[in-house]
């Protein structure tokens, strides 16, 4: 790990900080962003249960396909995806590689044995979709909200410790983890994308606090 991941993960000060960062979103979003954010999983939810129903599949399954399908893909063209794999129609839209682990996820005795160690983002988004309120998806928004980088999160215990971060923010304004990941989520998205990859993080920091 570089020396500032290292720290990230343990160094109790370096969490405290990536706390703090996670509460000035959620602090600063307006309260129409907070709604949404409470509401988001309780949507996901029905949806993977509409998709379990058409494909005659369990709930865990239909939450494991669309988190499956959901990597550099967008929500809307997401679970469109997971509808075609329910209905057995052709899939665009997302990823081919999405859409070869969708297939295994209905192929797969275990839909959950077809995330691996270096998935734990998917993993996670299927938990939070059936309503386990202990994982927390962190994805490349949630990363930086955190004040971490995409790069520095595929090292070696930074996703967990970013996790650990968004729980302590949760119980710090006594709502649910994935509560706080989809709020700052939501707040955070408005803000203009800017070229994260040959941006140094700083700026981009800075630009999303002004």
């Amino acid at each position: 790990m570089t020396h500032r991941a290292d720290a990230f993960v343990r160094t109790a000060t370096t969490r405290r900080r990536a706390v703090n960062a996670i509460l000035r979103v959620w602090d600063r979003a307006a309260p129409e962003q907070i709604t949404e954010g409470r509401a988001w999983y309780a949507k996901a939810y029905v949806i993977a249960d509409h998709v379990a129903e058409i494909a005659d599949i369990s709930l865990d399954r239909a939450a494991c396909v669309i988190a499956a399908l959901s990597p550099r893909t967008k929500w809307e063209r997401n679970v469109d995806a997971a509808f075609a794999i329910a209905r057995g129609e052709p899939v665009s839209g997302t990823l081919p590689m999405n859409i070869e682990r969708a297939h295994k996820v209905m192929a797969a005795e275990d839909p959950w044995s077809v995330f691996t160690a270096t998935s734990p983002k998917i993993r996670s988004f299927a938990k939070n979709i059936t309503g386990d309120t202990y994982e927390v998806t962190v994805d490349m928004w949630a990363a930086l909200i955190a004040n971490v980088t995409d790069t520095e999160l595929a090292r070696v215990g930074v996703y967990e410790a970013v996790a650990e971060a968004y729980r302590r923010a949760a119980a710090a304004r006594r709502v649910a983890a994935p509560t706080m990941q989809a709020g700052t989520w939501v707040a955070i998205r408005p803000v203009p994308k800017v070229r994260v990859k040959t941006v140094l993080h700083q700026e981009y920091w800075e630009s999303i606090h002004v």
